[in-house]
């Protein structure tokens, strides 16, 4: 509605009564033409967090609708390209997830149920763009369509199931993943008993991290929910991940700077590991093989005790169990190794709600004082990791600039990850399914990874790179974390 004011002692109203026709006229004109085919077109303004001039859009983008928006790689998500050039053919970052779900007679509704969560989820319709950009963007697509296979395995025995499943996750990894070509993700569908189906879900993990895996999860089994019931699913509303891309562009880096030189200015070198054989200078990494232990109840409970008495959480007891470690094999009192830390901002509303890629790995610098109390040890180093979360928005290769190592060394060799998911069968159950077996499997480019698993057994799993360790000395070292955690707790 548009309402026209004007002086009679200057104009007739037949003439405002023209201008404005004519107005509406030239308004209609702009509806019809956005509304034929091949209509439209975009401006920089259109993507404001991507650096391109009218030509970069025009080449990137065409006259067409399929792109809905455009923006940079977050650091993580770079790290994870370069790391994955590096090794193309060993399918570094492509993630595989298979689990069991009961409750699904007809694996077309499930599907349809992954399909329709793709298709309100911006960062599983995401592509990487290399080439034609002056930095690496990522490309949203208005529509994508999800590759899904069906297989029938009901009348294979047991062990002829787990012969095959080996053989198709070896296949699928071996595939890969195009990341300039959408969707990056793929799903089969095992048909195992009438109403039982496992999923296997393939993906890059430049896509999500394990937080968001379990929101994706969480939405398809509520979408299956719905449309086994005829409904149209109504799913929790998240923020697209664009949002955090453009909270990261409008942070203050001199501050983390600040931190970050002062906690690294003074390391020179990587803390060695008790390598069996001793990785070449530049030598690529990949910690592809694994191995589990788990604490018993008993024990795990004692652990958690020692962690409340002493107000630490217990990731901290892990992290100063690992340092203690590096610092006995290298002789040195000040180590450095990775840590993961969620990398949801607290100050962005919504950020737990996010499907997309936050965690990030930060160094943890830790001096061993074999003369200080071992609490108050404890405590300090947890202290000092909560500081480091402030400025964990600086990607690894700023830190490493930063630091004192000559350029193109790592900043550590070895990775810790305390893993705490919001996962569980009560989110399926209630709706009618149960998800169960689920296993993940995946890879770092570290030589060492360990990976901690919360829960009433405790769970370390200590992944190696078996071109530098022999199984057995895999197998010592994780024997040694166990040792050292229980007799933390038993002093």
């Amino acid at each position: 509605e548009f309402t026209w004011s004007y002086s009679r002692d200057v104009h007739r109203s037949d003439t405002v009564a023209r201008l404005a026709a004519e107005m509406a006229d030239e308004l209609r004109a702009v509806a019809r033409h956005c509304a034929e085919p091949g209509a439209g077109g975009r401006t920089p303004s259109d993507f404001p967090l991507a650096p391109l001039d009218q030509d970069g859009v025009d080449r990137l983008v065409g006259t067409g609708r399929d792109v809905v928006d455009l923006y940079p790689l977050t650091p993580t998500q770079a790290g994870m390209l370069v790391h994955g050039m590096d090794e193309p053919a060993e399918g570094l970052y492509v993630e595989q997830i298979t689990f069991v779900m009961d409750g699904v007679p007809d694996a077309r509704v499930l599907a349809a149920a992954w399909q329709h969560v793709v298709d309100r989820t911006p960062v599983l319709r995401t592509a990487v763009v290399l080439s034609g950009a002056p930095v690496p963007l990522q490309a949203v697509r208005r529509a994508v369509a999800v590759p899904v296979t069906e297989h029938d395995w009901s009348a294979l025995a047991p062990d002829t199931r787990d012969a095959e499943l080996a053989r198709l996750l070896a296949e699928d990894k071996a595939r890969g993943i195009d990341l300039d070509r959408v969707p990056l993700l793929r799903v089969a569908l095992i048909r195992l008993t009438p109403d039982e189906v496992r999923v296997v879900w393939t993906f890059h993990h430049a896509l999500l991290d394990g937080w968001s895996v379990f929101h994706v999860l969480g939405d398809v089994v509520a979408a299956h929910a719905a449309l086994s019931r005829g409904e149209e699913p109504r799913l929790p509303d998240r923020r697209p991940f664009a949002d955090y891309a453009a909270w990261l562009a409008a942070r203050d880096t001199a501050r983390a700077e600040e931190h970050w030189t002062g906690a690294l200015a003074d390391l020179t070198a990587p803390t060695p590991l008790p390598y069996d054989r001793r990785p070449a200078q530049g030598a690529s990494a990949r910690s592809g093989s694994w191995l589990a232990e788990y604490l018993d109840e008993s024990e795990t409970d004692r652990l958690a005790g020692f962690a409340r008495h002493h107000r630490l959480t217990l990731n901290t007891v892990v992290q100063g169990a690992w340092a203690l470690l590096l610092s006995r094999w290298s002789g040195d009192r000040n180590v450095c190794f990775g840590t993961t830390v969620s990398g949801r901002p607290a100050d962005m509303p919504g950020a737990d709600t996010i499907a997309g890629l936050f965690i990030t790995t930060l160094p943890a610098r830790v001096t061993v004082d074999g003369d200080a109390p071992c609490a108050a040890w404890l405590r300090a180093t947890q202290d000092a990791r909560a500081e480091d979360r402030r400025f964990d928005h600086v990607p690894l290769t700023d830190l490493q600039s930063v630091s004192g190592l000559p350029p193109g060394t790592p900043l550590f060799d070895s990775l810790l990850v305390f893993e705490n998911y919001p996962v569980g069968d009560d989110t399926a159950g209630a709706h009618g399914v149960r998800v169960r077996d689920l296993d993940a499997h995946e890879s770092t480019n570290y030589p060492l990874t360990v990976v901690i698993l919360p829960g009433s057994r405790m769970g370390v799993v200590v992944g190696y790179d078996p071109r530098y360790f022999e199984e057995s000395t895999a197998r010592s070292l994780s024997a040694q974390l166990v040792h050292t955690l229980r007799a933390l707790v038993a002093a």
